[in-house]
């Protein structure tokens, strides 16, 4: 079917998903109708929280899906993109299309409702208002009957948009969410009379929230309207999506010329259906102007596409029948009277443009009212200019038990809006008829992320580290706020010992390609407050978050320096100390990553340490060394409790091609200094899992380096890491970051069926070994899939200048293949490929003894 949607694979989702700025102040979520709070799904996406995205996305909007397909997110929640300035906005309504698609095909049950409590809600009407509706009242306790007056639930949804825009097995599903949280459907239930309103409080409804939406549709106006061939879009339409009917009227349409009056996306939607029923021309006859048309662009593109002709600027003036049935219109060119005032009695004929099509259907698309009867249900309620009036605010009618939404309030609504309204109506329902009895969600028991490290409870494994992310108590109340589970708070010091000052700029962050921020320079020192502000930041801290782990990160210079720090962060309420012992840039005698390579040292200021304070005492390494077990080895006879694990690296990240001096420069020179972010995360694995696997050590370890993702996280457990901190994830996305770190490792978790995260921690070193000890009995080769491949020949060149010479291009297909006896198994091919998946590993039984293979023998004239 013809669709201007985009459909992404979970790559084109997950790289969509890395376009985006994530923009601090979310100009999407401010575009969003439905309050479906696009910013928030779109970044756990690109945190690879996939299952934690579906959930926002689902409990903000019901409707998700649905909306994802016709929503018109151009100018909605797409048009104030900030990525707009670079580029493209970002794809959100194909991102969300594809979480919808994900939580179907995963089985994911993200919504929940309490069993209900005393109150019982009537909607009338299951279009978008009456489904949001129901779905925000069921989920808060409410006992809620729909009633909809076709045979099947959806309303203007399944009637009134075509097959090609909405797929109506993504609605059924959505319905089906709705029923499963309890709300009962009632169809084929009109109601069409004030006394069958009022007879629902007589059913003990405590309120009702209307969603009808207009009922019957505009006439033109015309003499002629009457003839056969004759029809109004909601008619037309309904008949189009029926199994039966819509055979009926293809034999009607096909081969016949149609003419549809209005420039709506109702509009579209016919003249679109009557392209695809075969019609041999379609004219779109509208009042508006091409660039005036009410209909979204895509909307237009895809009539366009499909065919149909626009005769814009004009209208109808007359209908001409012969036999009782329609045989053409005529009509003329108009111009406006005013500019901007789009209605037809604006419109003046431009005299010598009139016309005749021969027309064999018309259908009028130019909107519609209340019917007679509606009109007559609702004669107690205030009304204005044909619509119910209700509070802004409440969605609530004159009559205080009876709440109103969609079009019945407000013309021109899109499905988004209509959303909007049912859980405006939801909140105001729910503030009116408040529940007697405390009503509570039955929510699915989640894995424990509850840690014990040194004998503190973390609420997770998750702390900010000691750095510029852990520098004031605001900063830290902020990110506890968040969620985050402890800090090592930014490293104290004396100032008689050492006075602070960092230089400017300080920080150089390393990009590739498109790619940025993949790795972080600094020349940040400790930190440069008073030792007695941030004793004082300590206290509050801990006593305004008793639940929170404060680590204090300390680094003197002296015996004396060591105490005075250790013993005034304990006096302040810190849990356990963090001995620096590997800055970088604190390279002076005595101090920082010295003191981590000079072993009798290290162990003598943790032992003073030790001897000092009756709290836990961490030793932090240096990764800038071959071996770290010395140096823990060291720190654990001095007394120290756990050693944490990296600091960051000595490295130079680019030097400036003009000036020749390394980056950040500062006044003409650079610096070799501490390097971080995910690039180093490698590194800090290998040193984490071999602190972990050593039974000399035997201490519990606190990783670092490069966790941005809870995959990152997952791997730091795995190594044998029992505690987490995090520094240039947050200095690069802010601490929101934690909630993707702790909705993705509990659905990992789940997914691994374990209970905790305890649980978690070492179990992957029993497969870690030494490269020596690999004794294959099979071995793997490269497996091509034909099917996804693009033919963009990477593959080949990587194996062909890189590998062995075995993957093959059929010159006609531009397709790869391996050549199984020449191809080693190295999978270099598998990591140039840019569709993911399609280069697979292939298992094959015996030895791969590699070599080099016949071609490159006889090439120096072997044999």
């Amino acid at each position: 079917m013809p669709n201007n949607k985009i459909i992404l694979t979970l790559q084109g989702a997950i790289q969509e998903a890395g376009r985006c700025l994530l923009c601090h102040d979310a100009p999407c979520n401010s575009g969003c109708g439905a309050d479906t709070d696009p910013a928030t799904f779109i970044f756990k996406l690109r945190m690879g929280n996939i299952k934690g995205a579906v959930r926002t996305m689902r409990r903000n909007n019901v409707l998700a899906a649905t909306c994802a397909q016709v929503c018109p997110t151009c100018r909605l929640c797409e048009e104030g993109c900030s990525r707009s300035g670079i580029d493209e906005p970002i794809r959100i309504s194909a991102i969300q299309a594809f979480l919808a698609d994900y939580e179907r095909r995963e089985g994911m049950h993200v919504l929940h409702a309490p069993k209900p409590g005393n109150r019982k809600i009537a909607v009338i009407g299951s279009g978008p208002a009456g489904l949001s509706a129901a779905t925000n009242l069921a989920m808060k306790g409410y006992a809620v009957t729909v009633l909809e007056k076709r045979s099947e639930p959806g309303g203007l949804l399944r009637y009134g948009i075509p097959d090609h825009r909405l797929d109506p097995d993504i609605l059924n599903h959505e319905i089906d969410l709705i029923r499963n949280l309890g709300v009962k459907f009632e169809c084929a239930k009109p109601v069409s009379s004030k006394t069958e309103l009022n007879e629902f409080f007589n059913r003990d409804f405590d309120a009702i929230f209307l969603a009808t939406g207009y009922d019957q549709p505009y006439d033109l106006g015309l003499l002629g309207e009457d003839l056969s061939g004759i029809m109004n879009w909601e008619e037309f339409l309904r008949l189009s999506k029926g199994e039966e009917t819509r055979d009926d009227l293809r034999e009607k349409v096909q081969g016949k010329r149609i003419v549809v009056v209005g420039g709506g996306s109702v509009a579209m939607d016919c003249a679109v259906t009557a392209k695809m029923l075969a019609a041999d021309r379609v004219y779109a006859v509208s009042l508006e102007a091409m660039d005036e048309l009410p209909a979204d662009m895509d909307e237009k593109e895809l009539a366009f596409r499909e065919g149909v002709r626009f005769k814009s600027s004009c209208r109808l003036m007359g209908i001409q029948g012969e036999n009782g049935r329609i045989k053409g219109v005529k009509g003329c060119e108009i111009r406006w009277k005013k500019p901007g005032w789009f209605v037809p009695e604006n419109a003046q004929d431009v005299s010598g443009t009139e016309f005749s099509l021969p027309t064999d259907m018309l259908i009028k698309a130019i909107g519609a009212g209340f019917s007679p009867e509606l009109q007559a249900t609702l004669t107690s309620l205030n009304s204005k200019d044909g619509r119910l009036v209700t509070s802004v605010q409440n969605m609530q009618t004159s009559d205080p038990r009876i709440f109103a939404g969609g079009d019945m309030v407000a013309s021109g609504k899109t499905v988004v809006t209509a959303v909007m309204d049912g859980k405006k109506a939801a909140e105001a329902i729910a503030e009116a008829f408040p529940l007697s009895t405390t009503v509570t969600v039955p929510l699915p028991k989640r894995p424990s992320l509850e840690i014990e490290f040194c004998g503190s409870k973390f609420i997770n494994p998750f702390c900010l580290s000691a750095s510029p992310v852990a520098n004031t108590a605001e900063m830290v109340s902020r990110a506890f706020d968040a969620g985050w589970g402890g800090v090592v708070y930014k490293t104290l010091n004396i100032e008689r010992e050492y006075k602070i000052v960092d230089p400017t700029p300080r920080l150089n962050a390393l990009h590739h390609g498109d790619r940025r921020f993949i790795g972080l320079q600094n020349i940040e020192m400790v930190s440069e407050r008073p030792l007695a502000q941030n004793l004082k930041d300590i206290d509050w801290l801990k006593k305004r978050y008793p639940d929170r782990i404060i680590i204090s990160s300390i680094m003197g210079y002296s015996d004396e320096g060591w105490i005075e720090l250790a013993k005034g962060s304990e006096d302040a309420g810190a849990d356990m100390l963090e001995l620096n012992f590997s800055c970088p840039q604190m390279a002076i005698e005595g101090a920082g990553h010295t003191i981590g390579q000079d072993y009798p040292a290290l162990e003598h200021f943790t032992k003073v340490v030790k001897d000092n304070v009756s709290i836990p005492v961490i030793a932090k390494m240096t990764p800038n060394i071959t071996d770290m077990l010395p140096p823990s080895i060291a720190a654990k006879q001095g007394g120290a409790d756990a050693i944490s694990a990296i600091n960051t690296l000595r490295a130079i990240t680019e030097v400036n091609l003009d000036t020749f001096a390394p980056m950040p420069t500062i006044q003409g020179r650079g610096s070799i200094s501490g390097y971080s972010g995910p690039a180093v995360k490698p590194i800090a694995l290998r040193f984490v899992a071999e602190l972990a696997q050593s039974d000399e050590l035997s201490l519990p370890v606190s990783g670092i380096g490069g966790i941005e993702t809870w995959q990152d996280a997952a791997m730091f457990l795995l190594m044998g890491a029992a505690n987490l901190q995090v520094t240039t994830g947050v200095m690069h996305y802010g601490y929101r970051i934690v909630e993707s770190l702790i909705e993705g490792l509990e659905d990992y978790l789940e997914s691994k069926k374990l209970e905790s995260v305890t649980e978690l921690i070492g179990r992957g070193l029993q497969y870690l070994v030494d490269p020596s000890e690999h004794h294959q009995t099979k071995h793997v080769i490269s497996s091509v899939d034909v099917e996804t491949c693009i033919g963009c020949g990477l593959c080949y060149i990587a194996c062909h200048d890189g590998a062995n010479q075995a993957i093959r291009i059929d010159s006609d297909t531009r397709t790869a293949s391996v050549d199984e006896e020449r191809c080693v198994g190295c999978l270099l091919c598998k990591h140039v490929c840019p569709v993911w998946d399609c280069i697979s590993m292939k298992e094959i039984d015996g030895i791969n003894v590699g070599g080099m293979h016949g071609d490159a023998i006889r090439f120096v004239g072997g044999k």
